[in-house]
């Protein structure tokens, strides 16, 4: 990735195009095509764990830098899909309306993603989407994050969707003055997994799942917007979309770098350690030269004359010539 920012698909493509290089780099064709960025962590892992490279500074960084890619393209791959189970379910809306998808607006210096505008009689709705696995929380303060990681705040739901508000009724407003009540902007939080579970403690965004968005916003209270009004609202929001564009979110060319390093790292730390073996078997089986004792066999000669020579010298008298001459006569 050379570019200074990309829009969101590009990032995808990008990213997904590293992790495919990085997995072929390391394993097999045939092989690393069913494989993805967390089992590549994983391979290294136990590289560093088996040759003593996790304190090191490059394993160090490699390992962050990982990390932050696989969870990079599994928020955007998450993002998308959940955009397209959004407008499934918006597909199912009984009422008259209008659905703006992927919308980017800005107003006064002040940028804002939009997953979806519905547009309907009774008002303006602005439908954030989440896809995820895990049991969410949106805390009294707002904020949104998993139960099981109960101190990681993602973001604020409540300051984002109104900024969110703020943005689009400026957009409107200035193209079209009084056109759309303040009070005809809302916000909803799409929750695209039926099974995820969220306990909504802040109560201050409406919140619901595919069975539901469709019956909260054919529900929602007044005829606010004629047919003129909706078509009028529909061509200032078509007319003011921009194109944002994100700077990657890692430095690719570090991690390049640092996969090939530590690649090298442990091919070097692999031959030190078959080395090492060698020489450890070297030593445990030492050549001699001659014949091996056997050590089931009986005494050579030599020795039994020292012994008897030592027992005699040390005073042993006749006890030690007569062990010499036995052991004579055993030979």
């Amino acid at each position: 990735m050379i570019e200074g920012a990309y829009t969101h698909d590009q990032l995808l493509d990008g990213m997904k195009g590293f992790e495919r290089a990085a997995l072929r780099e390391v394993f097999r064709d045939e092989y690393s095509e069913s494989l993805r960025v967390y089992d590549l962590s994983a391979h290294f892992r136990d590289m560093a764990s088996r040759y003593a490279l996790c304190d090191t500074e490059v394993y160090g960084r490699l390992s962050w830098g990982l990390h932050r890619l696989s969870r990079e393209i599994s928020s955007l791959v998450n993002g998308a899909r959940g955009e397209r189970y959004m407008a499934r379910a918006l597909g199912w809306l009984k009422c008259e309306n209008e659905v703006l998808l992927n919308v980017e607006l800005e107003h006064e210096g002040e940028r804002c993603e939009y997953d979806a505008i519905v547009i309907t009689p009774s008002g303006i709705d602005i439908v954030e989407s989440k896809f995820f696995n895990y049991h969410a929380e949106i805390d009294s303060d707002g904020f949104f994050h998993d139960r099981a990681r109960s101190r990681e705040r993602s973001y604020n739901v409540g300051e984002k969707m109104r900024a969110k508000e703020h943005v689009l009724f400026s957009v409107i407003e200035e193209a079209s003055p009084g056109a759309v009540p303040r009070s005809c902007v809302r916000s909803v939080l799409f929750v695209a997994n039926n099974n995820a579970v969220v306990d909504d403690r802040f109560g201050l965004v409406d919140v619901c799942n595919s069975g539901q968005i469709c019956p909260l916003i054919e529900g929602r209270r007044g005829e606010a917007l004629d047919r003129d009004a909706r078509s009028a609202v529909a061509d200032v929001v078509e007319g003011a979309r921009q194109t944002f564009l994100y700077e990657p979110p890692m430095d690719f060319d570090q991690l390049r770098s640092d996969v090939a390093d530590f690649i090298v790292m442990t091919e070097r730390a692999s031959a030190r350690s078959e080395a090492a073996a060698e020489r450890a078997i070297e030593v445990d089986s030492p050549v001699r030269d001659g014949p091996a004792i056997d050590k089931g066999g009986t005494i050579p000669e030599i020795a039994r004359d020292a012994v008897a020579i030592l027992l005699y010298a040390l005073g042993a008298g006749a006890a030690g010539y007569g062990i010499y001459r036995l052991t004579r006569q055993a030979a």
